[in-house]
């Protein structure tokens, strides 16, 4: 997934439209849903920068369900305010797409544990279904901040 959202960089590719949805929900349950707002914190329709009807603040509709860690941000045109992450979904769903995995530290890594660029290690992955790792047309290298602790 982190390959992925790297668009191309480390040697992944693309993937399905169905795989890319799959891994943008994904994403949102991670790192939590962004709700689409006008500047004043009112919520947008779907899919437009129009204010909903009824109109409604986000505060008020995602009651209890703001990120107390996340924020308010602009993106593309639009300002968000971050929802909680999901991490019980998030690992639910990647226990269904993971079946296994194996980690190995590289003993051949010069790279000291203090070094901020941290150590190599090699993975294996087997998934429940090969769309998962279709963006992997060959060996690719690429860097994770993502350790597998969940939020």
């Amino acid at each position: 997934m982190d390959a992925w959202s790297e668009r191309g960089d480390f040697g992944a590719g693309s993937v399905s439209a169905e795989t890319e949805a799959e891994f943008e929900e994904l994403y949102e349950l991670y790192f939590g849903p962004k709700a689409r707002v006008d500047k004043d914190g009112y919520l947008l329709a779907d899919g437009s920068t129009q204010v909903r009807i009824p109109r409604v603040k986000a505060e008020e509709f995602y009651k209890g369900r703001i990120d107390p860690y996340g924020g308010r941000g602009f993106s593309d045109g639009v300002h968000y305010i971050d929802l909680t992450p999901e991490p019980g979904a998030f690992a639910r769903r990647t226990e269904e797409i993971i079946v296994s995995w194996t980690i190995e530290e590289d003993e051949d890594d010069p790279a000291d544990a203090d070094e901020p660029e941290g150590t190599s290690a090699f993975f294996t992955l087997e998934v429940s279904d090969p769309r998962y790792l279709e963006h992997f047309k060959k060996n690719a290298f690429f860097q994770t901040a993502f350790t597998g602790h969940l939020p």
